[in-house]
């Protein structure tokens, strides 16, 4: 994870350095997220993916090496979202796990306001409303 607000998240003295942390998904929620997301993604003709993700808080001071990132640490995204959930579990001594949906892809010009086709932005939403919730819901329903 990157080195922003999260930092402030935990115990440890902030003279501790905490940027390129690793924080590690719980195997058990993760392997639970995954059986849902698939069966839900099935039915809708989506894709899922599991790999490595490179998250922090301050990403703005590395945009311009968000290419190098990826490669240095064979990531398969970046983003700011989860810093914060991680931290806060780690500090919360909770099992943490995420679903993420694909929003930007900088090397397509294709972000969250722009260089998507009316097809695409429709697509995005309809995830974001009927693959995400039933997903996450699932992984959590007692078994």
């Amino acid at each position: 994870s990157g080195d922003g607000f999260t930092r402030y998240l935990s115990p440890e003295p902030l003279t501790t350095p905490r940027a390129l942390e690793i924080a590690r998904p719980d195997p058990s929620l993760t392997a639970q997220i995954v059986v849902s997301a698939q069966a839900v993604a099935d039915d809708h003709d989506i894709s899922v993916v599991r790999g490595r993700i490179f998250t922090g808080d301050c990403l703005v001071a590395q945009f311009h090496h968000l290419r190098e990132i990826a490669e240095t640490h064979a990531c398969i995204g970046i983003e700011m979202e989860t810093a914060a959930v991680f931290a806060a579990a780690a500090a919360s001594r909770l099992p943490v796990a995420a679903l993420l949906q694909i929003s930007d892809v900088s090397a397509d010009n294709k972000s969250l306001l722009s260089g998507r086709t009316d097809e695409e932005q429709e697509r995005k939403r309809r995830v974001r409303r009927d693959v995400l919730p039933p997903a996450l819901f699932g992984a959590l329903r007692p078994a």
